[in-house]
């Protein structure tokens, strides 16, 4: 199991937020169905707690503060009987104070100023958040003058109030937990002279990807298809025939220089409750129900850069983003590829390892692949390895979707579920075998199946 010593201060942190979230929805409860003092007298207690344990992470929050303030002044001077106040006047209160919390913080007093650690939300969301909250706290503080200046007040106001911070709840747990990786744009991005563009997984649209993944692949195909196909044209057909019944649900990705494909990629979602296999049969019995009890499995496929692209790392990158936001949107938190023999140094320097050192071969063809894994959960939750990994995922991670991703992470990790971040390639190589050791055969026997 992976070492989680090193990202338990930024999981505190992130944990803090449905936290804080769940003692807002409290917050209105006590203050609203509860009897002066005894109301601000528990919320000052819990604040207090709350303080404490944001400390010990080293977590700033002035609307904590704030809150604590207002309830120690609010039981001091009803509990004293020094101040004959009413419910709106003590709501009043706290929504001065948290409107000047919200100025402190964009003013810079708080976590908006402190980009340490963006894993927690980038200073662009947070600083969204704390303009959220202040939009709130000043309509709640325009209701409730309202209310007391009015000649005949209108009591029943009171109660809409607790719609504007459960409002703020929804919209903040969304806005970090629960949206999306953001689309591309008609599934379109480009990067430098590249574009990068979702293919519809029909014949005709496919038929141009398959003519530059069979013939960079040529070799490998060709060397389990053996003589029956030796030109491209056939291997194509071979190929298609083949993959035809998993195009409805494989999502395909290609890389144009102007109207020329020059790169390909897929990928195809696996959840606990889909079809719980490789894409292509092959004659190791692996199997991906068992790693889906710790998260999604995303299985990447058919990539391939023209000869003439393979410069840098600007095709691929882009590639592997396609399918990393949508292992994101998935909420994947593995990645899986059955890796022709010759393109497995380059899955190895993404990240990838081996799910068996000995070759496997796909069913009907006979091509000898290797199955290989990649913890991609690991991988935004702890950061990058010198020795695991290039900075190519790092490259191709769009902080937009990690931030999100690690935060799912933390959550889980706070309500108990089962951490893929801390599964490491040994116990992801044994849940994807769960028969135990890997039968093979040899590549004639395969191709007779």
């Amino acid at each position: 199991m992976v070492n989680d010593i090193a990202v338990q201060p930024a999981f505190l942190r992130v944990q803090l937020l449905p936290v804080q979230m769940l003692l807002v929805v409290v917050t209105n409860v006590l203050l609203i169905f509860f009897p002066l003092p005894w109301n601000t007298a528990m919320l000052a207690s819990a604040y207090t707690a709350l303080m404490l344990y944001e400390s010990r992470v080293g977590e700033r929050n002035l609307y904590s503060l704030a809150v604590l303030g207002a309830s120690l002044i609010a039981t001091v001077l009803t509990g004293l009987r020094l101040w004959n106040v009413d419910l709106p006047l003590v709501l009043l209160v706290y929504n001065v104070m948290l409107l000047l919390a919200s100025v402190g913080e964009l003013a810079g007093g708080g976590a908006v100023a402190d980009e340490a650690d963006t894993r927690q939300g980038s200073p662009a969301l947070l600083r969204k958040t704390v303009w959220l909250w202040g939009g709130i706290h000043a309509s709640a503080t325009v209701l409730l003058v309202f209310i007391l200046v009015a000649e005949q007040p209108v009591r029943s106001l009171i109660y809409l109030l607790p719609l504007l911070p459960l409002t703020g709840v929804v919209l903040t747990l969304w806005m970090h937990l629960g949206g999306r990786a953001r689309p591309l744009a008609d599934n379109v991005f480009d990067t430098g002279d590249y574009r990068f563009a979702r293919i519809a997984p029909t014949a005709d649209a496919l038929r141009p990807f398959y003519q530059v993944f069979v013939r960079e692949a040529m070799p490998s195909i060709r060397q389990g298809a053996g003589a029956e196909a030796d030109s491209i044209d056939a291997l194509v057909s071979l190929k298609m025939s083949l993959d035809r019944d998993n195009w409805p649900h494989t999502l395909f990705f290609a890389a144009y220089r102007g109207n020329e494909i020059v790169g390909t990629i897929s990928c195809m979602l696996k959840r606990p409750g889909n079809a719980l296999g490789f894409e292509v049969a092959h004659s190791s019995p692996l199997c991906v129900r068992a790693l889906c009890r710790y998260g999604n499995v995303l299985e990447v496929g058919r990539l391939s850069v023209d000869r003439d692209h393979r410069y840098g790392r600007v095709v691929l990158q882009g590639l592997l983003r396609c399918v990393i936001e949508q292992a994101f949107r998935g909420d994947a938190a593995f990645l899986v590829v059955q890796s022709f023999l010759s393109v497995q140094p380059v899955y190895r320097k993404i990240g990838f390892f081996p799910v068996d050192e000995r070759p496997s071969y796909q069913l009907g063809i006979g091509i000898a692949i290797t199955p290989m894994a990649f913890n991609l959960a690991a991988r935004v939750v702890c950061g990058a390895s010198r020795t695991d990994a290039t900075d190519t995922i790092s490259e191709a991670l769009t902080p937009y979707c990690a931030e999100r991703y690690f935060k799912r992470q933390a959550v889980r990790a706070l309500f108990g579920r089962a951490c893929a971040w801390k599964l490491s390639s040994s116990d992801i190589v044994a849940l994807l075998r769960p028969a135990g050791r890997l039968a093979h055969t040899d590549a004639g026997q395969v191709r007779a199946l």
